[in-house]
């Protein structure tokens, strides 16, 4: 069976990202683009937003829209479900707040680790987003690793974490 997904050389860039204004203190850059990709059906349009964490020099989240080519009728847009806006909002503080939980649960916790590649965003039609991810914590020196899971509750508008809950 054959890969669906698109190879490297199978996407083009229309330009340079270009930076969305943000706060002055933020380690959060947010580039925004576009481009296209070759498909069956020809070339396909798209648009993207990446955060990109300046301390870890790491891409910490990116949105992908696909846009309408040109040719097609805009008479009747598909129902999709809503994509989060990724302009504001910050794993890393999701993250801080979630570590601020686990050492309230666990006072002599030793070490907490996130693990970047479980995390997912999405946002529902009333604007409320939401961050979840993995980790691992040991919750006292010489006890057993723990796994757990957390989710933010995010304002969207202004990045800010609104709350925290933690699973294990």
């Amino acid at each position: 069976m054959g890969s669906t997904r698109p190879g490297a050389s199978d996407v083009s860039f229309t330009a340079a990202p270009t930076p969305v204004p943000g706060p002055a203190d933020s380690v959060e850059q947010v580039l925004r683009g576009a481009g296209r990709v070759k498909t069956a059906a020809g070339l396909r349009p798209f648009s993207y937003n990446c955060n990109y964490d300046t301390r870890s020099a790491e891409v910490t989240g990116v949105v992908v829209r696909e846009a309408q080519a040109s040719g097609e009728s805009a008479a009747a847009p598909a129902v999709r479900s809503v994509e989060p806006d990724l302009s504001s909002v910050s794993p890393l503080a999701c993250e801080s707040s979630a570590a601020a939980a686990l050492k309230r649960r666990w006072p002599t916790v030793a070490r907490i680790a996130f693990n970047p590649d479980t995390r997912s965003m999405d946002q529902d039609s009333l604007g409320n987003a939401a961050l979840r991810g993995q980790g691992t914590a040991q919750p006292a020196p010489n006890a057993p690793s723990t796994h757990f899971t957390y989710h933010c509750s995010v304002d969207p508008k202004s990045g800010r974490v609104l709350g925290t809950r933690i699973a294990n």
